[in-house]
């Protein structure tokens, strides 16, 4: 094994990712999709790194069989740094099968590698390349280095919309400054959008196997120069989320889903849901296409009071409204309440004099003086 500068670099790399995960595992809630996501980040950062090192360190030489090892993982970085940083600020997130689009192409990138290494297993280091051409592997190389530099650009700026979003509502302290630290990434991640294009255009005057005059110039890889630097980019990620993220709590209020707070004062003043007299937590949330959790955190957080206090008052704002309108008194109480969304008529009475500090039978003989 030859252990250069940069091999000792690599094998840092890989072990203070093996370090991060398992400090995570150790001293975090590991169930919390935040700490999840962190893990997965770090496990691709990890793997990606060790065919470099492999190659770089000699290791490859002795054994063949590491060879075109399908653990390049890079292209997998971007997509699930943007889940992590949608899970920062989307309360209740939860990954569903919209989140897991966003890894499809990196699996198929992933598979074709395993197909790749298959094939060239027990072959000589020689014969592999020969192997390798057959599958097109530059063509395919080539496509990956541009989906991996579109997939940065893309998902920074998916990113930078959420974040931007997230900013115009209430944040909690520590997502306050993960936000304000996050904003410092994107110029980072951008520099290194275009260190990858030149490597690219390097590459394909070059050759990807052949050094280059900046190589020569810089006494190293350029390419694996970049891999240096994207690794301690996202290894700066990682341990800024644990040591910031992965302890704090999550904001009760949905920053991201703030229309639906809107959403549901229009599900009471337009759709006038609180006319069912069997509304409940769960009906609402279906017909906002959301949870329950939201919906509840959203109405304690934001209005201030439960679920069935919320809805009462707009049927206390009903009835009161059917009083001034029914000029003639053909209607009981209970019939204007019956007809309000209430069920019984001790909610009613309780939940009238908690809104209006009367008794129905008293505002009703105050409305009638006034009249």
């Amino acid at each position: 094994m030859n252990l250069t500068l940069t091999s000792v670099l690599l094998l840092f790399g890989i072990f203070q990712s093996v370090v991060m995960i398992l400090l995570i595992l150790i001293t975090r809630n590991r169930k919390q999709i935040q700490n999840k996501l962190l893990i997965s980040i770090l496990g691709v950062l990890g793997l990606s790194i060790l065919p470099t090192f492999l190659g770089n360190s000699g290791i490859i030489q002795n054994n063949p069989n590491l060879m075109f090892l399908p653990v390049r993982l890079s292209i997998f970085i971007f997509p699930l740094l943007f889940l992590y940083v949608k899970s920062v600020f989307v309360s209740d997130f939860k990954i569903g099968i919209p989140d897991l689009k966003h890894l499809v192409f990196p699996f198929a990138f992933w598979i074709y590698s395993i197909i790749l290494w298959i094939n060239t297993i027990n072959h000589s280091l020689e014969a592999k390349g020969t192997v390798a051409l057959t599958f097109y592997y530059f063509q395919i190389k080539y496509v990956h280095d541009v989906s991996l530099l579109l997939m940065l650009l893309i998902y920074t700026w998916f990113a930078y919309q959420l974040i931007n979003k997230a900013k115009n509502y209430r944040l909690s302290k520590n997502q306050l400054q993960f936000y304000k630290w996050l904003k410092y990434l994107f110029f980072f991640l951008m520099a290194g959008a275009i260190l990858d294009l030149v490597s690219i255009v390097i590459g394909e005057v070059y050759g990807y196997w052949k050094g280059s005059p900046l190589d020569e110039l810089l006494g190293i890889s350029f390419t694996i120069l970049i891999k240096i630097y994207y690794s301690i980019i996202v290894y700066v990620i990682s341990v800024i989320g644990y040591a910031s993220y992965s302890k704090f709590i999550v904001s009760n209020y949905p920053v991201i889903d703030n229309a639906i707070s809107n959403k549901i004062i229009e599900a009471m003043e337009v759709k006038k849901m609180f006319l069912n007299p069997d509304l409940s937590l769960r009906i609402l949330a279906e017909d906002l296409d959301t949870t329950t959790g939201v919906v509840s955190k959203i109405i304690n957080t934001d209005f201030k009071v439960s679920f069935n206090d919320f809805v009462n008052k707009y049927r206390i704002e009903e009835v009161k409204n059917k009083l001034d309108t029914d000029s003639s008194g053909q209607f009981t109480l209970l019939a204007l309440a019956q007809d309000s969304g209430f069920k019984s008529k001790t909610t009613f009475y309780r939940a009238f004099q908690k809104f209006t500090s009367h008794t129905p039978k008293s505002y009703l003989k105050t409305l009638n003086s006034q009249k």
